[in-house]
């Protein structure tokens, strides 16, 4: 555990490390909501491609360096979310006959930073924590444009009826491996840099 100090809207207690990267970053997390206009994005094939090539100019630099510090191992959850489920869904939107020819190209987002175990922790805290909300971008994906988990809504359907699950597991191995204070601040530090970087890619969305 480690003592709240100074983020926004933190209390004064003691905090697990999930918890502390929690209320280390609502504040960013809260203005990054507000920053997209999702159901415009999900309104047609065209906004989608355009959202998930954002999402994907992000998603794939992340998995790349968290797949370096920290390679897979028993004490790990599962298998992350990761860019390959996006480069389906954007090959499934572009095959549609109302589809856009091809998929709109971005330049990577630089997250070199990322150096640290702790830091890829962080950052991991804030890419598997947005499976949760994307269960609701997921629906109306569905209902916009007849996406399905297997066919061209994958990276937005998650982990499916065990996303709660699995974020759980995450959480518990955030707890788990976060185990001094000076990791779980690396973590929090980092956590704020990824929102910052998600907002990079995707703010401002239309």
């Amino acid at each position: 555990m480690v003592n709240a100090m100074d983020t926004p809207g933190r209390p004064t207690n003691q905090l697990t490390a999930s918890q502390y990267l929690r209320f280390s970053t609502r504040y960013l997390h809260e203005s990054l909501e507000s920053q997209i206009d999702w159901s415009a994005a999900l309104s047609n094939l065209a906004g989608y491609c355009r959202l998930l090539a954002r999402i994907q100019s992000v998603q794939r630099p992340v998995d790349n360096a968290l797949d370096a510090l920290l390679p897979k191992a028993p004490d790990q959850p599962h298998e992350r979310r990761n860019a390959a489920w996006l480069d389906r869904d954007l090959a499934w939107a572009t095959a549609q006959p109302d589809g856009p020819d091809k998929v709109p190209q971005r330049e990577p987002v630089d997250v070199s930073w990322i150096g640290t175990p702790a830091e890829a922790a962080g950052v991991a805290y804030v890419f598997e924590g947005s499976t949760l909300g994307a269960a609701v971008l997921a629906k109306q994906a569905r209902d916009n444009l007849g996406a399905s988990p297997d066919a061209g809504c994958e990276y937005l359907s998650a982990y499916g009826s065990q996303t709660v699950p699995r974020w759980r597991q995450t959480q518990q191995w955030l707890d788990r491996s976060l185990a001094t204070e000076a990791d779980t601040a690396a973590a929090a530090a980092a956590a704020q840099r990824a929102f910052l970087a998600y907002a990079q890619a995707i703010g401002g969305q239309s």
